[in-house]
């Protein structure tokens, strides 16, 4: 009631008015859906059960999460008055999905403008997400933000649990009772205060799986109440309005006198027995249903700059009345170009694509001598390390080019890919490999003809002599070449084949860990791994402990790596990432 009132503070009677016009219409609208509401319980068969996940606490993606946003970028579309900022993590344009009981927010602190302005404050209208564009910034171009970004979690919780036999329970000095339990259909009278606490509750079926929800309704108001008390407050609103209309009050303060003095009378702003009204149908028949309530929580920020993606040294593209506009750091235009629909792809490199089944057409930007230039590159790749390789049309292969699209290195490549933020691997034209670094240094990789991926800064690469080994990040031997077969580190262990194809499993100083017993051998994720024995395949630990053994030689045998959410295939049967069997409806 005082939260209704107070909502009046500040307004003007034109204000007032139109938001009783909004709560008579809301008002109205819930009224009608109450009249309209038919729902009934029914018994639900089992098949036709839609289940839900079991409520717990899962931390296990906090970690990841608190470290997603280390190399932030967003893009900025300046219009006729504010500028559309999204924020992007690389490629990933969302934030990560957390498990259930985690929440995650991002907020802007200070912006940061090209030509040195900070804005501090943080107002609310600052607010990022990463799944929608915002409006908002001055009009003019921002050269990075400063975030919060906030993890919250639930760490404890407390339990009560309810069945027909079990029908009322005692809470924190309050209680929650069974008014009616009718297959898939529950209702409850609970002390209002519980209900203003943080709390989950999760309905099971005689098997004890967890139903999903269908739907909810609340309220401190009898349910044979709700109906004439949602009368009585329309109206009362159109009372209200009515005399707001006819000028019956001196002032808007003399108005919320009156609705202080009248509001008291309304059965929907007064709860005298201190219950709430909870309704609940489920997808299934309802044997018990547990109510959690959340007694504990933890949030972790963290802070993260995103950096401007569009800026470039001295100009900003806009797109405007069917041409691109190139604008200074205060949105000033410098030139224009008749082509539209550019991507941006590096500082200086943009593209234009018709449609998806077309080839990219490339441009460079010359901020000096102010043009967008066509260049006949049929590939352009951006490495990590900040070089660029551009393939001609009709040329063999890549070749490393600046910013100013000027050579910075006398070669040509077929082969570039990233390696950290330090070097790329190349290889030319006669299949050497080489290490590349931000500054164009080349290193020869003598006798290596193949390299695998790196993990944990070790290579695995493979000599002129078929031997196999492991190069540290700098290109030296970091493990020597006596393996057949290399594969890349996880979890301080890789898989290795001796003289005899068979596999075991090395540390990163080249020290023998597990024997060479085994056929195939995948890499180890939460101190697992799945290996193969005469043809039977075996998930075991970091000591050789068999944990699942396959029942049969036949059929699939895969394993998805993805942390925690790992799966392992084995024949027609699936395991988790800790090797228990998973029981699929």
């Amino acid at each position: 009631m005082t939260k209704f009132i107070s909502e009046f503070d500040g307004m003007d009677f034109n204000q007032i008015s139109e938001y009783l016009d909004t709560s008579i219409k809301e008002a109205t609208l819930v009224l009608k859906y109450t009249n309209d509401d038919k729902t009934e319980p029914k018994n639900v068969a089992i098949e036709d059960e839609d289940y839900d996940e079991l409520f717990h606490i899962d931390t296990s993606k906090v970690t990841i999460a608190l470290n997603q946003y280390k190399d932030l970028i967003f893009f900025q579309v300046p219009n006729d008055s504010t500028s559309h900022v999204s924020l992007r993590n690389g490629i990933r344009a969302n934030t990560i999905n957390l498990p259930q009981n985690n929440t995650q927010k991002v907020e802007v602190k200070n912006i940061y403008y090209k030509n040195g302005d900070v804005k501090k404050d943080n107002h609310e209208a600052y607010y990022c997400s990463f799944n929608f564009r915002m409006d908002w910034g001055y009009h003019k171009i921002i050269d990075s933000l400063s975030l919060d970004y906030t993890v919250d979690y639930l760490t404890a919780y407390d339990s009560v649990t309810l069945s027909a036999q079990n029908d009322k329970v005692s809470y924190k000095n309050g209680t929650i009772k069974i008014a009616k339990i009718d297959h898939n259909y529950v209702s409850f009278v609970m002390s209002d205060f519980l209900n203003t606490l943080d709390y989950h509750y999760v309905a099971f079926n005689k098997n004890g799986k967890p139903l999903s929800r269908s739907t909810r309704s609340g309220s401190s108001i009898h349910p044979n109440k709700i109906k004439k008390s949602l009368s009585e407050v329309v109206t009362f609103l159109e009372k209200a309005k009515n005399k707001i209309t006819k000028e019956a009050f001196d002032n808007p303060e003399a108005f919320q006198s009156y609705l202080k003095r009248k509001i008291v009378g309304l059965d929907y702003f007064r709860n005298q027995n201190k219950n709430y009204y909870l309704d609940l149908f489920f997808r299934g028949n309802i044997d018990k249903i547990t109510f959690y309530f959340e007694t504990n929580r933890n949030s972790i920020t963290k802070s993260f700059i995103a950096k401007n993606d569009q800026i470039d040294n001295q100009l900003f593209p806009i797109e405007k009345n069917g041409k691109t506009i190139f604008l200074d750091e205060n949105l000033v235009e410098v030139f224009k170009s008749d082509i539209i629909s550019l991507e941006r792809f590096n500082k200086n490199y943009y593209y234009t694509r018709p449609t998806i089944y077309d080839a990219p057409s490339y441009y460079h930007l010359n901020s000096v001598e102010k043009k967008l230039t066509p260049i006949a590159a049929k590939t352009i790749l951006q490495l990590d390390n900040g070089l660029l390789a551009i393939k001609n049309k009709d040329a063999e292969g890549f070749v490393i080019y600046n910013n100013d699209h000027k050579i910075t290195l006398d070669k040509t490549f077929k082969f570039l890919e990233s390696l950290d933020s330090k070097n790329a691997i190349a290889v030319d034209l006669d299949g050497n490999y080489y290490l590349v670094d931000t500054k164009v240094n080349t290193k020869l990789l003598k006798n290596i003809v193949a390299l695998g991926d790196t993990a944990e800064n070790l290579i695995p690469a493979e000599n002129k002599a078929s031997k196999s080994g492991y190069l540290d990040i700098n290109g030296d031997i970091a493990i020597p070449f006596r393996y057949n077969w290399t594969k890349k580190f996880s979890e301080g262990l890789a898989a290795v084949s001796n003289d005899n194809n068979l596999f075991g499993y090395i540390d990163t100083n080249g020290k023998q860990i597990l024997p060479f017993t085994y056929h195939s051998a995948k890499q180890f994720v939460n101190g697992l791994t799945m290996v193969e024995v005469n043809g039977t395949r075996q998930i075991i630990d970091v000591s050789c402990k068999v944990i699942t053994i396959s029942d049969s030689p036949y059929g699939q045998f895969s394993m998805h790596e993805d942390g925690l959410n790992t799966i392992y295939t084995m024949g027609s049967k699936k395991y988790d990432a800790f090797g228990k069997l998973i029981i699929e409806e």
